[in-house]
């Protein structure tokens, strides 16, 4: 006589309750489910949790016996009354193991399918957003409407805790444009300025304020273009091998992830900057 091994599976002792095995059973699927544990042997433990849990409620401490209060499961480890509880616990975890990774690839070709037509967006968006960088940019007079300090900070430089600003926000008459704080004193509120954006989404790429005879030119802090400018060849390389390289279903999952959160970065910079 032996210690049943679904016992082990399990991480169980001799002597536990139905309500025990089915709790300790619900806890380890969940743990080796093919959905969320990626590691080697996941898989195979998944089926043998399966095994164990059907044999164990199936059969119990002996042969034709339900009760799960005895002393001890022990079974003869080549006793011929257990091969057939083997067996059909064991065809049970592999069918509930494949099932559950059928189920998985259908919701992730699903989840692909949608995730299509977001991709068109997202191309004809950043070939957008590539053409309006590279045409010629338009500069043309403006005024400034208001000027307001962003973006809270404190500085330490001369040792003292001193309240100050990142950003200095301005808003034109056309358009509006943010540039670092310190470009504060070189705008008054009288002064003309001229403002440099692209052509075909108008987004500002540099202001110039002059006073006098003396012109000074301040390029956009951070947006679109500047600063988050990569984005666009990296989105539009991504849906290259998401469309035309990638064939392996997982790997396009996986990248249509990667690609979604970068066009919401990119969506979220586009509307606020």
């Amino acid at each position: 006589m032996i210690r049943n091994k679904y016992l082990q599976i399990l991480e169980l002792e001799p002597g536990v309750s139905k309500k025990e095995i089915k709790t300790a059973y619900r806890r380890l699927s969940k743990k080796y489910h093919p959905d969320v544990n990626k590691e080697a042997g996941a898989k195979e433990q998944f089926i043998r949790i399966h095994e164990a849990y059907k044999f164990l409620t199936d059969v119990g401490a002996h042969p034709g016996q339900q009760a799960t209060t005895s002393a001890a499961y022990d079974y003869d480890a080549h006793d011929r009354a257990f091969d057939e509880w083997r067996r059909r616990a064991r065809q049970y975890a592999r069918r509930r193991a494949a099932e559950a990774e059928r189920e998985r690839n259908l919701l992730i070709k699903e989840i692909l399918t949608y995730f299509n037509y977001a991709a068109v967006v997202m191309a004809f968006f950043d070939l957008l957003l590539a053409v309006d960088y590279l045409l010629p940019y338009q500069t043309r007079e403006d005024e400034i409407l208001a000027m307001k300090e962003s973006h809270k900070i404190y500085d330490r430089t001369y040792g003292d805790k001193a309240e100050a600003f990142r950003y200095l926000d301005i808003k034109l008459n056309t358009n509006q444009i943010r540039l670092k704080a310190d470009a504060l004193p070189y705008f008054n509120d009288s002064d003309p300025v001229m403002i440099t954006s692209t052509s075909i989404l108008n987004k500002p790429v540099s202001v110039d304020t002059i006073t006098g005879d003396t012109r000074y030119t301040f390029t956009q802090a951070y947006g679109i273009y500047t600063g988050f400018g990569f984005l666009i060849p990296i989105v539009l390389i991504s849906l290259l091998f998401y469309g035309v390289i990638v064939k392996n279903q997982e790997n396009r999952f996986s990248l249509a992830i990667v690609l979604s959160v970068l066009f919401l970065v990119q969506l979220y910079i586009f509307i606020s900057v």
